[in-house]
């Protein structure tokens, strides 16, 4: 999929969600492995990918930039909140895992090295995420602008 042209945003990111749903199948089996770094390192990368595709991006932008703008949580963490959905099982566990997993992302946002100019520009990503706000407010016209000053501060 190229960057420049090609799918849509939204086609994109349903693109993204198959991949994610790839990579996830048996996530509560496979879960304690992404406690090992090199274990998950493969399959990060083409999580991260699939992120970039979704913000039109080259990988030049940090992983945890990557994440917040495409309102992606890291892989690990998603492994995590589906483990934990299926070890519990009642309705309402996924929105309670969700909230749990935003909570995670969050702190790690915050403690991210990297990243930084684009953590002044969204420093509570969680909110729009939830709301699925900010990244439709962006204009298109301004992404290499906006690359650009992500990485650069």
């Amino acid at each position: 999929m190229p960057n420049a042209g090609g799918l849509r945003s939204s086609r994109r990111e349903l693109s993204a969600k198959v991949i994610d749903s790839i990579l996830l199948y048996g996530a509560p089996i496979w879960r304690c492995a992404t406690e090992t770094q090199a274990y998950i390192r493969q399959a990060e990368a083409v999580h991260r990918r699939a992120c970039l595709r979704v913000i039109s991006r080259r990988p030049h932008v940090s992983y945890d930039a990557t994440y917040v703008i495409a309102g992606v949580p890291p892989l690990a963490l998603l492994a995590d909140e589906r483990a934990c959905i299926y070890q519990r099982r009642p309705e309402d566990v996924k929105e309670e895992e969700r909230k749990e997993t935003l909570k995670k992302w969050q702190d790690r946002w915050d403690r991210a090295s990297k990243g930084r100019w684009t953590h002044r520009l969204i420093p509570n990503m969680a909110e729009g995420v939830k709301k699925g706000t900010w990244r439709s407010e962006l204009p298109s016209h301004t992404t290499p602008v906006r690359a650009w000053l992500l990485q650069n501060p």
